[in-house]
């Protein structure tokens, strides 16, 4: 019996010593493959986050550019309502002063009935309208320009200055 004895704790011994040290090598290949994983895992955290951050930087390039569409076309409104104001309040003027040449004109025509000499008045008269009709000329012109985009985002760079 001694002899069986012996073989088995031997054995066991050998087992026990073998046991720790193959746990141990076991455990570095669970460990490594963990590492593997993990690096892995933390790699594709990266892209993803990259991916994310071009997709912000996208976001933001276009809500920029919209930004800056709409401000040029705010800026455009604006422009063609102070061109419109504009044309409206000059033809307004030229009216009011072609009234006042018509009883400038009514003066004359009193004053040379009664006999005086209204030569001088009556050319200053002709020569105003025919500057009155110039002038409106002028206004209907400046009226008919259309406002487009490049003319609007030059005005909004004006604006900007």
């Amino acid at each position: 019996m001694k002899q069986s004895i012996l073989p088995t704790i031997a054995g066991l011994a050998l087992l026990l010593v073998a046991t720790p040290a193959g746990a141990q090598g076991l455990g570095q290949n669970i460990m490594g493959e963990v590492r593997v994983e993990t690096q892995a895992e933390v790699q594709s955290n990266r892209e993803e986050a990259r991916m994310n951050s071009a997709e912000v930087r996208t976001s933001a390039d276009e809500r920029k550019a919209s930004s800056t569409e709409k401000r040029i076309e705010i800026h455009a409104s604006i422009a063609k309502r102070l061109a419109a104001n504009t044309a409206r309040v000059l033809t307004a003027t030229v009216e009011r002063l072609e009234q006042i040449a018509v009883r400038i004109e009514s003066r004359i025509e009193k004053m040379k009935a009664s006999g005086a000499t209204t030569t001088e008045s009556e050319v200053a008269v002709a020569e105003a309208k025919s500057e009155l009709d110039e002038a409106q000329n002028s206004i209907d012109l400046f009226a008919s320009i259309e406002l487009d985009g490049e003319t609007s985002s030059m005005y909004a760079t004006w604006l900007e200055k």
